[in-house]
Parts: structure tokens; C-alpha cells; sequence
């Protein structure tokens, strides 16, 4: 029994690598948004007065070498005193933590930006607030990969965001997995449930 647990514990850590639950988390799927700009497939963007749709200041780029990886960057850069926001919808599992990594560059050395998650009600009909890391402090002209994690509140919708308010932000090589521990303890979890009832 225990080499069972062990087992199961080791290939829930080994499994992590392709727990990967965003879609295009490299941005190098991408399509017109009818306005002339590139949204990366599986992503949407949002700003406070635009609101979705035809958000001209952000682009797919092809990088001409300036990528971290991949052959497109994703470059999101607020106009007009407006914040953006770049969203992919997770939905995700309660009682799970998640942690949401991305490796970002700010041309300009100028870009306010956080990164996290929001969360909103099953029926996404409310905001119920969000959960953020403010990078801005440790931003520079380098790429950097940056990660923050949260424990998905109860009974909510979750969605990652990339968020620029002032100046311009480069992104590429998202990520968004459950953390190993709690693979692990679902894993555990699973296995005593089904020992329980032999």
C-alpha cells in the first residue's frame, strides 16, 4: 500500500509538466479581430472605456528576434490614460491553488503592470473582485518571468489577466497549473476514497 501512495505521489509531481490548463499560453496562435489588431487565439482583451473588441493598441508581433521564446511576443500597451487587460477564461476546481506564470518586458521602462486573476460569479454575471501581483517595482527592458498564486475562491468563475495601465508591456510564455502539493493530495485523496469503499 504504501509503494501505491508513493506512486501516486511521484506521478503527480512528474504529471505536473503537462497539467498546463491555459490555451496558447505562447501566443503563437493568433487572428484579426476585424480592426486591424492581433489577439492571440483563446484570449480576449478588455479596457475601460473600449470595453471588447476592437482594441487597437495591442498587437502579435513577430519579434524580429525580441521574443523570449517561440516566434511572436504579445505586446499590450495602454493608451490614452486607459487600462489594459489581456483575460483567458480558466473556470478551474475548488478548492485548488493555482499559480499563473508569465515572463514580461517593458520596452519603454515605464509600465505600471500587474498580473493574477479575477474571479466572478459561476454565472459570471458579477465581479467579485481579483487577486494580483503589482510587478511594475522589478519591471525593466529584460524579460522576466514572474508568477503569482492563489487559492480559487469558493463557488467563483476564475479568469488569468496581464494588466498594463501606463506605458507599454511585452508578454510571452504564459502558464497556469495547480500547484504540486495539492496534485499530490488529490491524488492521496482519490486513493483513500477508493480504499474506503473496498
Amino acid at each position: 500500500m504504501k509503494k501505491i501512495i508513493v506512486f501516486i505521489v511521484v506521478l503527480a509531481l512528474t504529471g505536473m509538466a503537462s497539467a498546463e490548463l491555459l490555451n496558447n499560453p505562447g501566443f503563437e496562435a493568433y487572428s484579426s479581430d476585424g480592426w486591424g489588431s492581433m489577439v492571440p487565439d483563446g484570449w480576449g482583451v478588455y479596457t475601460a472605456s473600449w470595453n471588447w473588441g476592437s482594441v487597437y493598441h495591442n498587437a502579435i508581433d513577430d519579434g524580429l528576434g525580441d521574443q523570449y521564446e517561440g516566434d511572436v511576443y504579445w505586446a499590450l500597451a495602454e493608451w490614452g490614460g486607459d487600462v489594459l487587460v489581456g483575460l483567458q477564461d480558466v473556470g478551474a476546481v475548488e478548492d485548488t491553488s493555482y499559480t499563473f506564470s508569465v515572463y514580461l518586458k517593458d520596452p519603454g521602462d515605464n509600465s505600471v503592470a500587474k498580473i493574477g486573476f479575477d474571479f466572478f460569479s459561476a454565472d459570471q454575471s458579477a465581479w467579485w473582485g481579483e487577486d494580483v501581483l503589482d510587478v511594475s517595482a522589478t519591471l525593466t527592458g529584460e524579460w522576466q518571468m514572474f508568477s503569482h498564486t492563489v487559492d480559487k475562491w469558493a463557488d467563483s468563475y476564475m479568469k488569468v489577466k496581464i494588466v498594463t495601465d501606463g506605458g507599454g508591456l511585452w508578454a510571452d510564455s504564459a502558464s497556469l497549473v495547480p500547484e504540486p502539493m495539492t496534485i499530490a493530495l488529490l491524488g492521496l485523496g482519490g486513493l483513500f476514497l477508493r480504499r474506503r469503499k473496498k
